[in-house]
């Protein structure tokens, strides 16, 4: 009975740590994608405006040219803002995140 007991208790660890496997990695992509969505979506939306209402060969548009130009400047940023991203959601790459940034390169 022993045996049997202990089969399902170490069956339930694995699946325990794969469901934590998963959260983590959903965790992962939710920022990336959060941080990809927040970067990218400005643009798409003043370009589709623009397409829209501007009329071609003339300088009339329902746009400031200011505010498309910072909507796509903030669409370089999501490179940047990437490894940022990645060091919030997993606690290892945030160490040797860490480390590069301090210049460390000692093995640890």
């Amino acid at each position: 009975m022993s045996m049997l007991q202990d089969a399902e208790r170490k069956r339930l660890q694995q699946l325990t740590r794969n469901n934590h496997r998963t959260r983590k990695a959903l965790r992962t992509i939710t920022i990336i994608l959060g941080a990809f969505m927040v970067c990218w979506i400005p643009w798409h939306v003043l370009s589709l405006i623009i397409g829209f209402s501007c009329e071609h060969g003339t300088l009339s548009c329902s746009v400031a040219p200011t505010l498309y130009d910072i909507s796509y400047w903030i669409c370089y940023l999501n490179s940047p803002i990437n490894p940022f991203c990645y060091a919030f959601a997993n606690q290892q790459f945030k160490k040797a995140f860490i480390r590069i940034i301090r210049l460390d390169w000692r093995r640890s």
